[in-house]
């Protein structure tokens, strides 16, 4: 088989470089970006690009239009939000994403995330290291547990199935919402060896806000799903409330979160991800004492990274021999 040109359009990071270039065959010629997608070499090889892999940076139109002879972009991860999907159907170019690894990683760090919310982690190691305080009473009236909690999961793939699982193995009641009827009696437990938490499902995502004190979202950006999050359902969460997101910032109008958590009408907000990635120092969000903000790392480590390289080259060697590729949506 004949050598192919592959860009790689992610951020400059050599570790992640190096585990993607170890993963490809000989015949491949990789360009990486290097985080500077619109000039340089990167730009100059577009023309050249048979295959183009996505992670981490937007692809922008004048590249696109400059790679005449991609025959297929495959993503990283699981967001096809960033790709001009009507430009790829209209030139024929395939597009897959790498579902391989982030089902647990994401759902991990949503955990992760509702625990440091809810034992006010932050407020406590900031106290003990910054402050040279011991306030071991001073935030016990604010933390809560997790078991006997119920919590809302908004949008059930496979990143929000995994959290719900792990949430129901804490003792959490997961009520879930969806758009679409969900059979829930495929993720039913056997509660004989241990206290799950229960499973229900509401297509009105208003009562699932009604009902929770903590809301994870796992659903992805769409034009239905953008700014969907609104001042209403945060007023419904409530000043005692948790939002959780890891899925894509734009979900939650970012305003009205920073207005609710301002004024006290939400409890707590722990994020991922944000409208604007990195967002801008004066962002008004990120000095509000109630909120914990982590930079779209969601997705997982070097573990994960070395399953997803080794996913991506195959379906992309899959492409190139006339073989079914997996995760493909288009």
């Amino acid at each position: 088989m004949s050598g192919i040109t592959v860009g790689l359009l992610m951020p400059h990071n050599p570790e992640v470089q190096a585990i993607i270039a170890a993963a490809t065959p000989q015949t491949w010629t990789l360009v990486s970006s290097d985080g500077a997608a619109g000039s340089g070499r990167f730009h100059e090889s577009a023309p050249l690009f048979d295959y183009l892999i996505v992670y981490g940076e937007k692809l922008d139109k004048a590249l696109f239009e400059r790679a005449t002879r991609l025959r297929m972009i495959q993503k990283f991860g699981v967001g096809s939000d960033d790709i001009d999907t009507a430009a790829c159907a209209a030139r024929g170019i395939a597009l897959a994403v790498c579902t391989v690894g982030s089902d647990s990683a994401v759902a991990e760090h949503a955990i992760a995330l509702i625990l440091a919310a809810l034992k006010r982690i932050p407020d406590l190691d900031h106290g003990v290291r910054h402050e040279r305080a011991w306030p071991r009473w001073k935030y016990r009236g604010r933390i809560r547990q997790l078991a006997g909690s119920t919590v809302g999961v908004v949008g059930y793939g496979g990143i929000g199935r995994a959290t719900a699982w792990r949430l129901r193995t804490l003792g959490a009641h997961v009520l879930v919402h969806t758009r679409r009827e969900v059979d829930l009696a495929a993720d039913a437990f056997d509660s004989s060896a241990c206290e799950f938490g229960s499973l229900r499902h509401t297509p009105h995502v208003e009562r699932l806000f009604d009902e929770a004190s903590i809301v994870s979202l796992h659903c992805p950006l769409t034009p239905q799903t953008r700014g969907m999050v609104t001042e209403d359902l945060l007023n419904r969460l409530g000043p005692e409330g948790i939002l959780i997101n890891t899925a894509r910032g734009a979900v939650v109008d970012e305003d009205a979160l920073t207005r609710a958590l301002a004024e006290g009408r939400l409890g707590f907000a722990a994020l991922d991800v944000l409208a604007a990635e990195p967002p801008p120092a004066s962002l008004p969000l990120l000095s509000l004492p109630n909120v914990i903000v982590t930079p779209h790392v969601g997705g997982g480590g070097l573990d994960v990274i070395r399953a997803k390289a080794a996913f991506v080259v195959a379906n992309i060697e899959d492409h190139r021999a006339g073989r079914p590729v997996r995760t493909r949506i288009l």
